[in-house]
């Protein structure tokens, strides 16, 4: 009896401690939560407010028809209710719950109100309810097709700049998506713009597609295969200028013959392509030289034109018609060595010439008596000298002479027949 007295005793002293009181309220609730939590286990909603819907269009039924669908973002949610136990609810997340489109009714193009299907994979937890139930989309039919990359200039070049030579790639793409849209397009094209470009041009340009009206055509719902969206331009820029075409006439043997020889060029213009600044003092351009002596008679004489430095020509070659006058005639004169001088010796010397030469002339029949050795003198320069050590003759008029002539052929005195000694000693 004692002994029931003294537990009594001490079971009254422990609960009038503070310490222990609460010791045991903690433990006694820990149990409580347990139990309901574990064996009463009551039921609870969760709300999910973005989930995210899976479209499901890849291997469906409207893919497998040809249509697609005209949604401008694809990124679709909606509110979801679930409801379970709470220890179920505890460990569900967004990640758990799958959303998709029942896209099995759509077989033909138009609006359609497509049902959204919701499940969790959980058996225990049960879809209470979601919003919306259903998503309006618009299907169209699909078609592709490859299409041109032109290449279009913006704006206008300096003057006298032009484009030699471009280049694009890709020269075409293939464009996928609604067939009306397909069918609208009526070009693709890069635009490139010119305005003071003196340059070649390199670079990447964004690809335009425009309909019958020149209107951007709605790109919103288009592919182009391999995700191209701009393609690369190559132009060269290249400076041209019109020179006026020339030639120089000249008889190196003596005389002018512009009274009764005409030169005619096929072209009367020159075209230089290359540097501004090498073509900007250039007006006239020589195409050559034609010398009358070389002339009998009337006929044409190709010319090679000369080249320039950093200059490319529209042409290799020209066509000179070269025309006598058929009231012309030629005569041989006599020039008796004593008509004949030589210049240009050097200092402290003299010289002699020892041969005569017979020299043919030809002017106007008209004119032709009025040239003689006494109206025409002939010289040597000592100092031009042939490589075989000849000299060569020219012909001149004598002061006071005025009468057109040329000498036809060349002529020339040997080594031999020119003679030089110090003044003094001849």
């Amino acid at each position: 009896m004692s002994e029931k007295k003294n537990l009594a005793t001490r079971v009254s002293a422990l609960l009038r401690k503070n310490s222990f009181l609460k010791i045991l309220s903690v433990l006694l609730a820990v149990i409580f939560w347990i139990y309901i939590l574990y064996v009463l286990n009551p039921v609870n909603d969760k709300e999910f407010n973005r989930i995210s819907v899976d479209l499901a269009y890849e291997g469906s039924i409207p893919e497998r028809n040809g249509l697609m669908h005209l949604l401008s973002d694809t990124n679709l949610s909606i509110y979801v209710k679930v409801s379970g136990s709470r220890s179920e609810l505890m460990n569900v997340s967004e990640a758990d719950i799958r959303a998709t489109l029942n896209l099995n009714p759509i077989t033909r193009e138009g609006t359609h109100s497509v049902a959204v299907s919701v499940s969790t994979g959980n058996k225990d937890l049960k879809i209470v309810d979601y919003d919306p139930k259903n998503f309006t989309i618009e299907f169209a039919s699909v078609s592709s097709r490859t299409i041109p990359v032109d290449l279009q200039a913006s704006g206008s070049l300096p003057d006298g700049y032009f484009i030699e030579q471009s280049g694009i790639s890709p020269t075409e793409i293939t464009v996928t998506g609604p067939a009306t849209t397909v069918a609208s397009i009526d070009k693709a094209y890069v635009s490139v713009p010119l305005t003071n470009v003196k340059e070649n041009i390199s670079g990447e340009f964004d690809i335009s597609l425009v309909n019958k009206n020149g209107e951007n055509v709605d790109r919103r719902f288009l592919t182009i295969a391999n995700d191209v969206k701009k393609a690369e331009a190559n132009l060269t820029v290249q400076y041209r200028k019109d020179m006026e075409a020339t030639v120089n006439v000249i008889n190196s043997s003596g005389g002018n013959e512009s009274d009764y020889i005409t030169v005619t060029l096929d072209t009367q213009t020159i075209q230089g392509t290359g540097n501004e600044k090498e073509l900007a003092g250039i007006e006239k351009f020589s195409v050559g030289t034609i010398d009358t002596s070389t002339i009998k008679e009337s006929g044409t004489v190709t010319l090679t034109l000369p080249q320039k430095e950093g200059v490319v020509l529209n042409k290799e070659q020209v066509i000179a018609t070269v025309e006598v006058a058929p009231e012309t005639g030629t005569k041989e004169i006599l020039f008796k060595a004593t008509d004949i001088t030589i210049n240009n010796m050097p200092q402290g010397t003299v010289g002699e010439v020892t041969a005569s030469a017979r020299i043919r002339i030809r002017a106007k029949t008209s004119d032709l008596e009025l040239l003689t050795s006494e109206t025409l003198k002939c010289q040597v320069d000592y100092t031009d000298r042939t490589d075989d050590g000849s000299y060569p003759i020219i012909v001149y008029a004598t002061t006071g002479s005025t009468t057109s002539f040329g000498v036809v052929g060349s002529y020339f005195l040997t080594e031999s027949q020119v003679t030089v000694h110090e003044i003094g000693l001849h």
